[in-house]
């Protein structure tokens, strides 16, 4: 042993004399009144009489049986001396943590009081007035009374609007729309006629859809205007160019158009062709008119599905969807971007997400596609677009998960599409 380990524990003398009994038996005394303390006071009294009971405590602290006095003495020591250290490591450490978290609390509660939104009142009149201007700015509904709704409907707009992707996005067609004026000035160019409607279309396409749905009627208008006065009476007409003063309305149809959409796996093209079938009228499955018509611009070979090129499709289908004859069943999974006089009937089948779930993933759908289509459902993803798109009564929510509402959906349909007919 050394004194500097006696020092440790605070041993009132520098050595141990372990030839006599009585100064280790003082020693093993002072280490269990002062530090172990496993014992009780009739037990210490008891061992000042009696050895036999300090073999026994020797062995609870893990002193090898047959260890020489002074080997027990020197166990001791080291067991105290690594309690001690031990504590102190404890103490320290829970010293530390809670210093860190009171440091951290105060921390937290300086940036609070320093940050500018919590010195707002959401509640205030004042507070909602700024939210509504926000939200006319960005040609949001106002009527809510609810300020935090406001203010998230206005954020969720700039997040999915104002991003840097599209930003960028609307830098390059402004580019390309710069170019196609240069392009269209010079010699040899096509005809002034078709270069505005050219251009016309592609200003279009830099607006919101809501400015679209309000300019449509109005360049409709316009450019039959333009062929009334520049086309030639002189010549038969070619009815396999589209006319422009003729293209179908609701209000000319014969027959409704109606589009069916969906998230993958509601059961839109069993409906499609039952309602056809059962109508009498033309069935137009997108995805398998953009696979045998070749009009996509690639193959996505992580989704596993071509990639829609909507002008051609549009154009593809354009004389049929303006016929005044009408009586189209259109079966597509999105529905943003068919000019909106296409269609008198919007249907958009809903089906719960756990009947979803298993539909895709008999199909073989891979688990990324199964979790966005599940993700879609829930937000409502189509729902929303269709509102967004076509005039809201013409919109109908269709529940589609049992032979039941299948069957009612088919007989609500085709009610709805005898009521308009001619």
């Amino acid at each position: 042993m050394s004194r500097r380990k006696l020092n440790i524990i605070n041993y009132d003398r520098d050595f141990i004399n372990n030839e006599d009994p009585n100064d280790v038996l003082r020693f093993f005394i002072f280490v269990e009144e002062n530090h172990l303390r496993i014992r009780d006071e009739n037990w210490k009294m008891n061992a000042q009489k009696n050895l036999d009971l300090w073999d026994e405590y020797l062995r609870e602290i893990g002193l090898p049986d047959g260890a020489t006095r002074a080997a027990a003495v020197d166990y001791v020591l080291d067991h105290v001396i690594s309690k001690i250290y031990s504590n102190n490591e404890k103490a320290k450490s829970w010293w530390s943590e809670k210093h860190e978290k009171e440091m951290a609390e105060l921390l937290e509660t300086l940036q609070d009081s320093l940050n500018p939104l919590n010195k707002i009142d959401y509640n205030s009149p004042e507070f909602m007035e700024k939210a509504k201007s926000i939200c006319s700015v960005l040609g949001i509904n106002t009527d809510y009374s609810n300020s935090m709704v406001l203010m998230n409907a206005a954020c969720t707009y700039i997040l999915e609007n104002l991003n840097e992707k599209v930003l960028n996005s609307e830098k390059e067609q402004s580019s390309e729309l710069q170019y196609s004026v240069n392009q269209d000035s010079l010699i040899g160019m096509e005809p002034p006629k078709q270069a505005a409607v050219r251009l016309a279309a592609v200003i279009l396409k830099l607006t919101s859809i809501e400015q679209l749905r309000k300019a449509q009627t109005l360049i409709n208008e316009a450019l039959a205007e333009i062929q009334r006065h520049t086309i030639d009476t002189t010549k038969k007409p070619n009815n396999s160019q589209v006319q422009y003063g003729r293209m179908a309305t609701a209000e000319t149809r014969r027959r409704p158009n109606i589009l069916i959409t969906g998230s993958p796996g509601t059961g839109k093209s069993t409906l499609s062709q039952q309602v056809a079938e059962k109508l009498g009228f033309d069935y137009i499955e997108i995805g398998k008119v953009v696979r045998e018509n070749q009009l996509f611009d690639s193959f996505d070979e992580q989704y596993d599905c071509y990639v829609l090129d909507e002008d051609k499709l549009l154009d593809h289908i354009q004389d049929r969807m303006d016929s005044d004859d009408g009586g189209v069943v259109v079966d597509y999974h999105g529905c943003d971007f068919f000019p909106e006089r296409w269609f008198d009937i919007v249907i958009v089948l809903r089906c719960p997400n756990n009947i979803l779930y298993d539909r895709l993933a008999a199909r073989g759908y891979a688990d990324f596609k199964i979790k966005e289509n599940i993700e879609c459902e829930i937000f409502g993803s189509l729902a929303e677009e269709a509102r967004d798109s076509y005039d809201n009564e013409i919109v109908h929510e269709m529940q589609s998960q049992t032979p039941e509402q299948m069957d009612e959906n088919l007989n609500r349909i085709c009610e709805m599409a005898e009521a308009l007919r001619k």
